[in-house]
């Protein structure tokens, strides 16, 4: 419809009304302003470009904008210069005097939906021209927007690293280095500098392990970032402050440069450059720190600006060097080929602390926490822990609590979680607290997946945090395709480990089909005994309860994890039989543990008389503490009341020698196990108050797992303050201690008869599954017992709910 013609008559009159002797191209350049219009629209093409750069310097737009707007303007440009030929055509002006086309100056909407409809290109107005680059543009730049968006939502720091109570985070980026003999240089300085940086006038360097491990899922691997990308990893790290720095070879030496920037608005906030011997790298780094600290900090004194490399670390460079090559093996997972590169930096000076602390943890994975190297490592760290930088310090102090069964340091390691929201290994030992000491700490270890979730997120490449993810989701979250996708995730980063092939026997022996778990069953009867004992670990929920003792019978019944499978099943009569097999130190324990079960489970009914003639028959050892506790107990219920005082200054006794041979720890069970004898005798005086303050005291006192006794005792104490909380009426107060024991299923009868009373019918219901499902095969006594708790669970499934339930 809009074709134009060129053979029209010379005497065709132009846009002007005049006429024309002659159309020819020249004419219709000059007609155009073709020249005129190519130079406006180049200047305006400069502008949008430097604006487009400039935008994806300060915004963060991705650098394919560019490149798009460029060939956007040459399609532009053709369109325009188009334009300006077809709208100085003559027979242009005569169509649109007749109005068969849309003027030179007019959109004429209707006119372009009619043109598309019929598969044609509409007419070249101005109008028509600015709006497609309007349009073009517009959807540029909003794809841009989004793919920001979008980018930003994979580099937006988890909320657990904005803390209120953290100071700001300052992240020292990997440096770009260039010469030869540099390249530990690279990641080393992500190290030393932030070592160097952490605390310095309220400064908080971001754990290096974080760093790095932002980098690696940031940039491809041996690739150069571009500024943009480096910034983007310093906010998904969590800091407020970057550091991007260079290494270069400076004839014999080395020239350190860095700029730093504020995260928020993307702009260099100072710069630092230092130059020296390569061999200088204590004072280098030293004075590079001072730059940067002054360009965060203007305002602080010189005098605060108190950094010392040499003393943080070490002041053998060899020792050094060492360490920095045993990190790199650490970050990547890999203990056993860092532990010889700390073993060279410890040989090379002995009181290296950050070494010894590195050496204790890559030990504690290699082989195990208490494992010889690994109490030998430790130590020789302890001696040397007043040269720890703080935070490393305050998180070996916490370690070394742990190892000890001691558990003074979950506020202070609390209280660090919040300060250093960003370091792995602070998350990483909550949740080894949570996990090992939950029932003992009174807290919900189920929080400990949560713990280990977070070191995942600082740092994906840390496989040890998904070992007890595992074995928690087995405990508490039997679901087997969440199970599955945590041990293929933890094999991938870690193969051929125990660990992995425990989860994959575990998972068999869990969810496999007969044939499956057969076959993992005669997989463990050639197993190692540490393996089968990994095996044993995960399964403690009700429903595996059973497929444990499957592999238990595998492993010959070992006595210790035999009594307890037994017990927790409700088969006493068993259970009782492995009791004298156990170790000697522990029979009075489980002595006094199945007593307290019995006694309340079956009101009334005197304690079998296998159970009573061990007791009778067992020979206290004066030179134990749990062979006290069993005889004080014994002489408080039969009101022997010079035996009691005997017992208790036996135990005191102990505390002393204890105390003279400096463990402190031994000191404390000895004496927190007398003032538990002095509350159980309270309780049975009647004064209830007095009872729970003594036992509740013992309960903090006597804690750890090794040895087991005191695991034993402390469970026993939690026990009976459950008991005391009933008898004084307080039954959500007792819900905390019978919460703690949750995988003791009587603990769970208890929890399930609270809940209920309480009108909380859901977790009523789950407490009292777990009883049943784990006694379902429970001695011929408590078969009642189970049958009636099957009735409660229908009831309450047939009851009507309010909405509150």
């Amino acid at each position: 419809r809009y074709r134009i013609r060129e053979n029209w008559s010379p005497a065709v009159s132009s846009r002007s009304g005049q006429g024309m002797s002659k159309s020819n191209p020249w004419s219709r350049i000059k007609e155009g302003r073709l020249f005129q219009v190519l130079l406006a629209y180049l200047a305006v093409s400069w502008i949008l470009l430097q604006i487009v750069d400039m935008f994806i310097d300060n915004l963060g737009l991705p650098a394919w904008v560019f490149i798009t707007t460029l060939v956007l303007l040459v399609i532009g440009l053709a369109v325009i210069l188009t334009t300006a030929w077809v709208q100085a055509s003559p027979l242009t002006a005569r169509l649109e005097r007749t109005d068969r086309v849309p003027g030179s100056w007019e959109l004429a909407p209707s006119e372009i939906i009619d043109a598309l409809s019929r598969g044609t290109v509409p007419f070249p107005t101005w109008p028509r021209a600015l709006m497609g680059g309007v349009v073009a543009f517009s959807l540029l730049f909003g794809a841009a927007g989004l793919y920001v968006l979008l980018s930003a939502r994979d580099t937006t720091p988890p909320d657990f690293l904005v803390s209120n109570d953290a100071d700001p985070g300052i992240a020292v980026l990997p440096f770009e280095v260039s010469g030869d003999d540099l390249g530990e240089w690279r990641e080393g300085m992500v190290s030393l500098l932030s070592t160097n940086l952490d605390g310095v006038g309220g400064l908080r360097a971001i754990d290096s392990r974080t760093v790095l491990a932002r980098w690696d899922q940031m940039v491809a691997e041996d690739e150069r970032a571009d500024l943009r990308t480096a910034l983007q990893v310093g906010r998904a790290s969590g800091a407020r402050h970057a550091v991007v720095g260079r290494a270069v070879a400076a004839g014999a030496g080395v020239r350190l440069s860095a700029d730093v920037y504020d995260l928020t608005s993307g702009q260099v906030v100072g710069d630092a450059q230092v130059e020296g011997p390569g061999d200088d790298v204590f004072s280098l780094v030293d004075r590079l720190s001072i730059d940067v600290v002054r360009a965060v900090l203007p305002d602080l004194g010189s005098d605060a600006i108190r950094v010392d490399l040499a003393r943080l670390t070490t002041s053998s460079l060899p020792a050094l060097q060492a360490y920095l090559d045993g990190e790199t093996e650490f970050r990547r997972g890999r203990f056993q080929e860092a532990i010889p590169h700390y073993e060279r930096a410890v040989q090379e000076d002995s009181t290296f602390a950050l070494a010894l602390y590195r050496l204790t943890d890559a030990y504690g994975w290699t082989t195990a926490l208490g494992s010889s190297q690994a109490v030998a490592a430790a130590d020789r760290a302890a001696r040397q822990a007043d040269r720890l930088p703080e935070r490393e310090a305050l998180v070996f102090r916490a370690t070394r609590a742990l190892e000890r069964g001691v558990l003074d340091e979950l506020d202070p390691l609390q209280q660090a979680s919040r300060r250093y929201p960003d370091d792995p290994e602070i998350w990483f030992q909550l949740g080894e607290l949570y996990y090992h000491y939950g029932d003992q700490a009174l807290v919900d270890t189920w929080q400990g997946d949560e713990y280990f979730a977070r070191v995942l997120e600082l740092d994906p490449g840390n496989a040890p945090a998904l070992i007890h993810r595992i074995d928690l989701a087995f405990r508490f979250e039997p679901d087997s395709a969440r199970i599955r996708a945590l041990t293929n995730r933890y094999v991938e980063l870690a193969p051929e480990t125990n660990q992995g092939l425990e989860a994959r026997l575990a998972f068999d022996l869990t969810f496999g089909d007969s044939a499956t778990r057969a076959a993992a069953l005669a997989a463990l009867d050639t197993a190692s005994v540490n393996l089968i004992s990994l095996v044993i670990e995960p399964l403690l929920a009700p429903q595996s309860l059973a497929v444990a003792a499957q592999v238990l019978e595998v492993a010959g019944s070992p006595a210790l994890p035999g009594w307890y499978n037994r017990l927790v099943r409700g088969q006493f009569a068993e259970s009782w039989e492995f009791l004298p097999e156990t170790p000697g130190w522990f029979v009075p324990l489980g002595y006094l543990t199945m007593q307290s079960r019995w006694e309340r489970l079956l009101p009334g009914s005197p304690v079998p008389e296998q159970l009573a003639l061990l007791a009778d028959t067992l020979e206290v050892d004066r030179n134990r503490v749990e062979h006290l506790l069993f005889a004080g107990v014994r002489a408080i219920e039969s009101d022997d009341r010079a035996g009691l005082a005997s017992h208790l200054a036996d135990l005191d006794s102990l505390r002393l020698r204890e105390l003279s041979e400096a463990d402190t720890v031994g000191a404390r069970v000895a004496g927190g196990l007398g003032v538990g004898l002095q509350g159980y005798a309270a309780w049975q005086a009647g004064d209830l108050a007095g009872a729970r303050e003594l036992i509740a005291e013992a309960q903090r006192t006597v804690t750890g797992s090794s040895p087991t006794s005191r695991l034993t005792a402390n469970l026993l104490f939690i026990w009976w303050l459950g008991q005391l909380e009933l008898e004084a009426g307080r039954p959500e107060e007792a819900l905390r201690y019978f919460s703690a024991l949750y995988f003791h299923p009587t603990a769970a009868l208890e929890a399930g008869q609270i809940y209920e009373k309480l009108g909380r019918i859901d977790e009523a219901l789950e407490a009292y599954r777990h009883f049943v499902t784990a006694w379902v095969d429970a001695d011929p006594e408590f078969q009642p017992l189970v049958e009636e708790v099957g009735q409660r669970i229908a009831r309450l499934m047939d009851a009507p709910r309010t909405e509150s339930q």
